[in-house]
Formats: structure tokens, sequence, C-alpha cells
């Protein structure tokens, strides 16, 4: 159930990025564990929220981009599932070139429109090669970072 609801909630997010080429302008990239990743504004999540009866603080979505070989940060979250989707032209970004993500303890290759489904507790992790970039949304219930911490814990392989 939980993971129809993020895939829903994922689908809905995703397709303002498609709608609006800017939409992703407003969105300020920061520095997460060597991601650059931006949040989905709360005003935006409240209103998908509420169609799903979720509480919107149980809630965090981001736009997510590897910009570096990140194949050092495998990790997992203990709480939060994370429903991610692989973003490309349709959204008004690269299409990813040369970009893995790491699940089931291996690295596979990644095309946009590929889901990712990251239940609570499992490794994996996101990287690029040398030229390649890669641009996903994540969403996730209960948020990663929030008041009561991060839920990000750096697994070795």
């Amino acid at each position: 159930m939980m993971q129809s609801i993020l895939q829903s909630i994922t689908t809905q997010i995703l397709s303002l990025f498609r709608q609006d080429a800017n939409f992703k302008n407003a969105l300020p990239l920061h520095d997460y564990h060597g991601f650059q990743k931006a949040r989905i504004p709360s005003a935006t999540l409240a209103a998908i929220a509420a169609a799903h009866n979720v509480n919107p603080d149980d809630l965090q979505a981001e736009w997510v981009v590897v910009t570096q070989d990140l194949s050092g940060e495998i990790h997992r979250h203990l709480r939060s599932r994370a429903y991610c989707i692989v973003m490309g032209a349709a959204e008004h970004v690269p299409d990813p070139a040369r970009a893995f993500v790491f699940l089931h303890d291996a690295w596979t290759p990644v095309a946009a429109g590929q889901t990712i489904d990251i239940p609570p507790a499992a490794a994996h992790g996101f990287t690029i090669r040398p030229g390649g970039t890669l641009h996903f949304l994540s969403v996730q219930i209960p948020p990663i970072e929030s008041a009561a911490g991060d839920d990000y814990e750096k697994v070795l392989i």
C-alpha cells in the first residue's frame, strides 16, 4: 500500500517538472553527502499529500542531481522508504548518461523513466562515471531529513 501511495505522489510531482520547464529553477540545490538536492516546496507537497490522505509532515520529496562519482556513498535509511524515478528530457533535464544505481548488492545502469523502490534499511547508492549525468526525483515516507535527525547511515561494502 505504501509503495502505491509513493508511486502516485511521485507521478504527480513529476508532472510538475514536465509541465513547466522553469519549475526546477525555483528549487535551490544544496549538498547532502555529496548529492545535490532540492526540496519540493511544502505548499506543493501539502496539496498532493491531502489528495492521498497523507500528513504532509510525514512526506518529503526532492529533486536530486548527481554531479560526481559517489560510488563510495553506499548508504541506507533505517526508517524511511524512498520511491525514486530517473528523470530526463521529458522533465527538462539531461537524460541520464553513464549513471548507475546500487541496489540488491550490485551496480546497474539507469535510464530515464526507470523507477527505483528503496525499502527501509536497504543498502543503496547512486553514481555517475566521468562525463555522466543523473537527475532523479525521490519521495520518502517518513522524511529522510527532519527535526528528529538525519536518517542516513553509510554502509561499507
